[in-house]
């Protein structure tokens, strides 16, 4: 009779420890995830379960209260950056490019010097040669003796010489009006001159007149350019009072070599400050040097 009860009685005593066991187990199970949960973030991948354990990003906007009211200081006002990516630079209007004087020839030697009224003072000449950018107004296409062509886009742009006008001083229109240089330069002996100093400044600051007293073409001699020939030479003219003539052909001034348009700015640009020029040239197919006092 007793042993029966007793039988039950163990097989009730296991029950509740395997109860106890495994209910143990479960919290330790809990413990453990609880602690490791606080060191790496868990991840769920797909559906809305995603989307709602990954926090959602900041606004920058949500910081605009906090600047505007600015608790460091005086009150500001908060602007937002907006991105530029996708937007391109509007090709600037040639309205403010002066073409100044043009080298004709072949297209791989011919050039156009420009001024660009629109860029902070003092406004300087630059040349570019065919086929090149022009600032940024576009491509030089074509090259002629009183106008180049500038392609912008779809559009096609025509700047001719006499667009210099627009920036001349009365001073020098009413020099360019008249045609000639009385006092200019003054012959002392063969080949051999004295030039006023003051005009000589005054007609380098007018380059439209040194490049419409004469036409200069670039000199080529075995497929190189040893200087520039002189035509048309304008009679009263800038040219004409420093003894020059036509088909002269300029080589060198103070022995730098005229072998580009480049090079005859720089040289020009250089005189400024020298008080003696010396000018290498042939002449009927001799080589003979013009000497300048500048007094």
């Amino acid at each position: 009779m007793l042993d029966f009860p007793f039988k039950k009685l163990h097989l009730l005593n296991l029950i509740i420890v395997a109860l106890v066991f495994l209910t143990a187990l479960l919290l330790i199970r809990d413990i453990l995830g609880l602690s490791m949960s606080k060191k790496t973030p868990s991840f769920t991948t797909g559906g809305k379960a995603a989307t709602e354990m990954i926090p959602a990003g900041k606004n920058i906007m949500n910081y605009a209260s906090i600047v505007e009211k600015n608790p460091f200081g005086a009150p500001m006002e908060f602007h937002p950056m907006i991105s530029s990516q996708g937007s391109s630079e509007k090709p600037e209007s040639p309205s403010d490019l002066i073409l100044v004087g043009t080298v004709t020839g072949p297209d791989n030697l011919s050039y156009a010097i420009f001024m660009d009224k629109s860029r902070p003072e003092p406004v300087r000449q630059e040349v570019f040669s065919h086929g090149g950018e022009v600032y940024n107004y576009g491509t030089l296409m074509k090259i002629e003796r009183t106008e180049v062509e500038i392609r912008q886009g779809a559009n096609i742009h025509t700047i001719q010489i006499r667009n210099i006008s627009d920036i001349e001083p009365k001073n020098l229109r009413s020099a360019v009006s008249s045609g000639r240089h009385p006092g200019f330069a003054r012959k002392v002996r063969e080949n051999q001159y004295v030039l006023d100093q003051r005009r000589v400044q005054t007609a380098l600051r007018n380059p439209r007149q040194i490049m419409t007293d004469a036409r200069l073409y670039p000199n080529i001699v075995d497929g190189k350019q040893e200087g520039f020939r002189i035509l048309e030479v304008k009679p009263g003219g800038i040219y004409e009072s420093l003894g020059l003539r036509n088909n002269d052909i300029l080589l060198r001034i103070n022995g730098l070599d005229l072998s580009s348009p480049e090079a005859a700015v720089q040289t020009m640009s250089a005189l400024k400050g020298m008080k003696t020029v010396n000018l290498d040239i042939i002449r009927n197919g001799s080589r003979m040097t013009m000497d300048y006092q500048m007094k």
